[in-house]
């Protein structure tokens, strides 16, 4: 694909999906204080691998709908949730909000922060 039409696929992405009351900017890693910090780090963790990748990231992300995405991948119409405290089932419920044609993983920050060598 080339550059002009990866953009263009994203913007889409954007505009049909997140909500444009709130300002979003490509590549930077929001932090939460209301997440635990095993949350935040994994979310940092994936997220510099999704960009290592080439991949445009949003963090904390307001959607149309009201939910508010961890990791938001616009050019794979994807979303990626990091649980640490969060049980499956808070995530279900979570994921009602989304609008539909997002495809949501999730991810254990435990799991995440293991893997990692440093």
């Amino acid at each position: 694909m080339t550059p002009i039409k990866k953009q263009k696929l994203i913007n889409d992405c954007i505009r049909q999906y997140v909500d444009n009351k709130y300002k979003i900017i490509p590549n930077t890693i929001r932090l939460n204080i209301n997440n635990t910090i095993n949350h935040e780090v994994a979310k940092m963790i994936v997220a510099f691998n999704l960009m290592k990748q080439k991949k445009e990231i949003y963090t904390e992300v307001r959607l149309k709908g009201g939910g508010i995405a961890d990791i938001f991948i616009p050019e794979d119409f994807a979303i990626v949730e990091i649980l640490a405290s969060e049980t499956a089932e808070q995530l279900a419920e979570k994921i009602k909000k989304y609008p539909w044609g997002l495809n949501v993983d999730s991810l254990n920050a435990d799991e995440v922060i293991r893997e990692v060598k440093i």
